[in-house]
């Protein structure tokens, strides 16, 4: 007899860990996703707000299935889904045994529990799995409240010669590559690098994560990784999935310096890609790419049978697979009416006329730049922001203060990162970490830099750049109060300070402004700097980190005429 059992405190999960994986390996539809490592250093990071709801099916004493579901609290409903929505990329039960009869009961078990839920919502389920078939069954009698319905798309290469010719696979490079792998191959053979201890991928995470908020910059899709919680999620993966090395960075090398990076798993035979990025400096030769061809070799040579490519339709996935799955959802409602109304959402979404109008009008951008906006604030502070810049129309006051080092903090140390200067040879480093691409206006503009004789001075933790400052000599443009300053000979001025989001609550940027200091002491020469006057946090944290003020600057137009400004050139 097939009985249920609730887990739903974070203690007796840790306590499933030996169980969970036993059964797991003896499940026909095992993946990373839903592996007791995977899903529990999820809910360590983002369990804040849901309870866990995981379901244990028990034939006597013995464990036969598990339900790793979680109850999603929302303004109106509760729903039910699987832990790790919505990053898995695979979802399912745990089955062993007879999975027809364990299906059944967990859920017969949820429906004689519709109190706990309003939808439940069970995404990303293989079409490998028996689980979709048997609940297409179990759901006939809720064909009015239930949706089964074909999800993402899921490319994947399936090795299918002898194991004698692995040694000879090779990946046929298309036409469109073929220019673009010559232009690594010019000083060299691109290097592929399998990084699988924990402690070296931790090592490279600095880079991978400052290229792929690059990547995203600027788009509909910005990073996560800007996000403390989800760089908490991948430090906890390599340290639960490390231990079993499940887990393993790809990074390909050109001239010494990483050009792309590939984050993913390996479970038995299966390979799965979960995060790729890469160098936007070399954005045009399409390293991101490129790495498929030595990561498809690498793992089929290695003994691999199947190098999945994760869900997603991207087209550059297609060129790299030879075999397309699919992911299933099921959402039920406990209401007939709620069901109704998704229908309807449903029916009305995939019109003609309703998609040909968001083409033509791009709903999309202007449903995220409101988004932004209330992200921002709301949209009071979206009308403050304008009204204000209507007064500044009329009336414009600024202010800068100018603050100079005058004595040097001793605790201006910060553990393992060191301070480098950057020359002409580095611009691509330069413009690596700031998101710059060969040959574009900016990065022409960074040589401009270096060849009027600014310094720049980069911030490096484990060879990584962290932070950059540039240095001048001479004069400085002021843009908040349109003036030029001039220099004096025992003088330099620190602008363009950027520092990785990645460090940015490690008050990198007192560290790099206090080690600036102490390297110039020596020359007897003062590091300036500019402030807003009006900026009493940066303030105070500038007079902490060894600053004084050596003088303030003001600028005021009334109507467009400027009619008073102070302060000596």
């Amino acid at each position: 007899m097939l009985t249920i059992e609730i887990v739903d405190d974070i203690a007796a999960f840790a306590r499933l860990k030996p169980i969970w994986n036993d059964l797991l390996r003896q499940s026909r539809n095992y993946n990373i996703f839903i592996s007791f490592e995977w899903l529990y250093s999820w809910w360590q990071v983002f369990g804040e707000g849901r309870r866990l709801y995981i379901l244990l099916v028990r034939s006597d004493d013995e464990i036969v299935g598990i339900a790793p579901l979680m109850r999603s609290p929302g303004a109106k409903k509760t729903v039910i889904e699987f832990i790790g929505t919505p990053d898995n990329d695979y979802s399912d039960f745990i089955l062993s045994g007879e999975s027809e009869n364990i299906v059944n009961k967990i859920i017969s078990y949820l429906l004689e529990r519709k109190w706990d839920w309003s939808v439940l919502n069970l995404s990303q389920i293989p079409d490998s799995s028996p689980t979709i078939s048997i609940l297409e069954g179990i759901t006939d009698s809720w064909k009015n409240k239930c949706f089964i319905r074909q999800g993402d798309l899921c490319p994947t290469y399936i090795y299918e010669g002898s194991d004698e010719k692995r040694g000879e696979f090779s990946v046929k490079i298309s036409r469109r590559h073929k220019p673009k792998i010559n232009y690594f191959k010019k000083n060299g053979e691109p290097e592929i690098h399998y990084i699988g201890d924990p402690e070296k991928i931790e090592r490279r995470l600095t880079d991978f994560y400052t290229f792929h908020i690059n990547r995203w910059r600027g788009t509909n899709t910005p990073s996560n990784f800007t996000q403390k919680r989800y760089r908490d999620f991948y430090s906890g993966l390599i340290r639960e999935l490390g231990s079993e090395k499940r887990i393993f960075l790809m990074e390909m090398i050109y001239n010494s310096r990483p050009v792309s990076f590939y984050l993913g798993f390996n479970f038995e035979t299966v390979v799965y890609l979960y995060t790729p990025t890469y160098n936007v400096y070399y954005r045009k030769y399409s390293p991101g790419e490129i790495i498929h061809y030595y990561i498809l070799e690498y793992f089929i040579r290695n003994g691999f049978n199947e190098v999945n490519l994760g869900r997603g339709g991207e087209p550059y996935k297609y060129r790299f697979s030879n075999k397309i799955r699919s992911n299933y959802r099921v959402t039920m409602y406990r209401s007939t009416l709620s069901f109704f109304m998704a229908l309807l959402y449903n029916k009305l979404r995939g019109l003609y006329i309703i998609n040909t109008l968001k083409k033509r009008w791009n709903i999309r951008r202007y449903l995220e730049a409101l988004r932004r906006i209330l992200r921002g604030g709301g949209l009071l502070n979206m009308i403050k922001g304008i009204f204000i810049r209507f007064l500044k129309m009329l009336y414009d006051y600024r202010g800068v203060f100018l603050f100079e080092s005058y004595k040097i903090q001793e605790a201006c140390e910060n553990s393992g990162i060191s301070l480098h200067k950057l020359e002409s040879d580095r611009a691509d480093e330069i413009c690596s970490f700031l998101g710059y691409t060969i040959d574009s206006s900016d990065h022409n503009n960074i040589l401009a830099r270096l060849d009027m004789n600014r310094q720049c001075l980069a911030a490096k933790h484990h060879d990584s750049i962290i932070g950059l400052c540039w240095l001048s000599y001479d004069e400085m443009r002021l843009d908040e109060i349109n003036r030029t300053i001039r220099l004096s000979d025992n003088e330099a001025f620190a602008y363009d300070l950027n520092i990785s989001p990645v460090f940015n609550e490690q008050d990198i940027y007192f560290f790099l402004l206090a080690r600036l200091a102490a390297d110039l002491q020596p020359k007897n020469i003062k590091l300036l700097i500019s402030c807003k006057s009006d900026d009493t946090v940066m303030i105070s944290r500038l007079q902490q980190a060894g600053f004084k003020l050596n003088r303030a600057l003001r600028y005021v137009r009334i109507l467009g005429i400027k009619v008073y400004t102070r302060g000596r050139n």
